[in-house]
């Protein structure tokens, strides 16, 4: 009749599945924040010499995403100064401010659904499904930020190339 029939076994597969997933994203997430961290010292770092003024000092730009609540923010005002000083470098001025503010927010976003999977409890089903269900909204939303990521990284690059050299 079409209907598909629960299978403990199917269930359980899906949540390794999840959970595999889950663990990648997390290696990967491990990367990318290291990465990041040396691309904003590099940007905080050449701004601060061409003249740029920035709201914290080049050490916020490795401490800032330490700090407890703080690094939603400073990290995101570095950033946000570097791309307004490197438009007003550059001769063709980017608008790299709104694929940034879509990039961060984003991101912070898919943190807060991957903490809402490990919020439900319960071993029954529905807790599950819940579960899973969060994860992979999470999952989505970071593979979006993610792209948005390397999209601001890339203008944030091709501007201060353009400004720096």
């Amino acid at each position: 009749d079409g209907t598909q029939r629960f299978d403990v076994t199917r269930a359980e597969n899906a949540d390794s599945f999840v959970s595999t997933a889950y663990g990648f994203t997390v290696l990967l997430s491990i990367t990318i924040f290291v990465l990041l961290i040396v691309f904003l010292y590099r940007l905080v770092s050449n701004t601060r010499v061409q003249g740029g003024r920035l709201r914290h000092s080049n050490g916020m730009a490795i401490g800032g995403f330490f700090i407890p609540f703080a690094n939603i923010f400073i990290p995101y005002r570095l950033f946000t100064d570097v791309s307004r000083h490197l438009q007003t470098q550059a001769l063709e001025a980017q608008k790299v401010l709104v694929v940034l503010n879509w990039w961060w927010w984003s991101y912070f976003a898919g943190i807060f659904f991957l903490q809402m999977s490990s919020s439900t409890t319960g071993d029954d089903f529905d807790s599950l499904l819940t579960s899973d269900g969060y994860v992979v909204i999470g999952a989505l939303v970071l593979a979006v930020s993610g792209v948005l990521g390397a999209i601001t990284m890339r203008r944030l690059s091709a501007l201060a190339t353009r400004a720096y050299v």
